[in-house]
C-alpha cells in the first residue's frame, strides 16, 4: 500500500504539473509558480487530472484485488503478487466509466453523495468479478451487480463495514488507511466470493 501511494503521488503530482503548465497560465509569485486556467482551458484541465487519477486507482485496484483473489485462492503470494494486475484494460474502462456516472450524479444539488454511495455500492464487486473471471467491463458491471441482487442484506453489511474501516483508518491522520484500506478490500473479496460460489481457501496455521 506505501508503494502505492508513493507511486500514485509522484505520478498523480507529475501529471498535474504538465497539465497545469500546457493548459493553465503560469505566473511567478514570492519565488513560485501558479497556475490559472479559466473557462474551457479551466475544465479541461479538470477533466484530464480526474482521468489520470481514476487510471491510477483503477491500476492499483486492479493490482491488490488480484493479490487479495490469489490469498482466495489458496495460492502462497507475496509482495510481487500485488503487481501483477489481470485483465488491466478493462478494469481501467470500468473504472472511467463509473467515475463519469458517479460525476455526473454528483451534480445534483443535496443528491449528489447520496448517489455516490448508491455507485459505490452497486459497483462494489466490479473489480473484482472482472479481475476473477477475466469479463469485459460491462460484462463485469451487470455481473456484480447481479452478485448484489443475490444476497442484498449481505452486502449491505459487507458495504457498511468496509466503509467503517476505511473511515477509522481515516481518522487515524490518513496513515491507518495503509492498514485499513487492504483489510476492506479483503473481506469484499471474502464476500464476493461467497455470494457467487466462488471458492474461499481455508484458514491455514
Amino acid at each position: 500500500m506505501l508503494v502505492y501511494v508513493l507511486v500514485i503521488g509522484i505520478i498523480g503530482g507529475a501529471a498535474t504539473f504538465l497539465v497545469g503548465s500546457l493548459i493553465g497560465n503560469t505566473t511567478s509569485v514570492d519565488g513560485g509558480f501558479v497556475y490559472q486556467a479559466n473557462g474551457f482551458g479551466a475544465m479541461l484541465g479538470f477533466a484530464l487530472a480526474g482521468l489520470i487519477t481514476q487510471i491510477l486507482a483503477s491500476v492499483v485496484q486492479a493490482s491488490l484485488f488480484t493479490g487479495l483473489l490469489d490469498i482466495a485462492d489458496g495460492r502462497s503470494v507475496s509482495i510481487g503478487s500485488f503487481f501483477k494486475p489481470r485483465n488491466l484494460g478493462q478494469v481501467v474502462l470500468a473504472g472511467v466509466i463509473i467515475a463519469v456516472v458517479t460525476n455526473v450524479l454528483m451534480l445534483i444539488p443535496f443528491l449528489g453523495y447520496i448517489a455516490a454511495l448508491v455507485i459505490g455500492f452497486l459497483t462494489m464487486f466490479v473489480v473484482p468479478v472482472i479481475v476473477d473471471r477475466g469479463l469485459p467491463a460491462v460484462d463485469g458491471l451487470k455481473e456484480g451487480f447481479a452478485i448484489i441482487q443475490r444476497d442484498i442484506g449481505n452486502s449491505i453489511l459487507t458495504y457498511v463495514i468496509a466503509i467503517l474501516i476505511a473511515f477509522v483508518g481515516a481518522c487515524l491522520c490518513g496513515i491507518g488507511l495503509l492498514v485499513a484500506g487492504p483489510i476492506a478490500s479483503l473481506l469484499i473479496t471474502f464476500t464476493y466470493r461467497r455470494l457467487s460460489g466462488g471458492q474461499v481457501a481455508p484458514l491455514t496455521p
